[in-house]
């Protein structure tokens, strides 16, 4: 772990994953492991109302199979159980909502 790695568990033990750390997690996102990205998101936002925010950082986690976290898992049913439930409720041929 490296010190930005460390000083940004630090804030969020604290005070939670909140947009000032979210900022901070965008402007120096090459220098984050994929295995810290997964498990800090994975364990600190909300996995059935975020996805948004999951399907933001996938490209960086998700990246040449590398990822060794034991919260992958985690991250990606997040993810799924969201497109799941919209395959669920707009099926092929039916139109989705704008907020949707």
């Amino acid at each position: 772990m490296n010190n930005v790695e460390e000083e940004l568990s630090e804030i969020i033990l604290e005070q939670g994953l909140t947009s000032k750390v979210l900022m901070k997690i965008r402007e120096n996102l090459p220098s984050f492991s994929e295995e810290f990205l997964t498990d800090i998101l994975a364990e600190n936002v909300s996995l059935y109302t975020n996805y948004l925010l999951l399907a933001e950082f996938l490209p960086k986690i998700w990246k040449e199979n590398t990822n060794s976290s034991e919260n992958l898992l985690v991250y990606i049913c997040g993810l799924a159980h969201r497109f799941f439930y919209l395959a669920r409720e707009y099926p092929l041929g039916k139109e989705i909502s704008e907020n949707q």
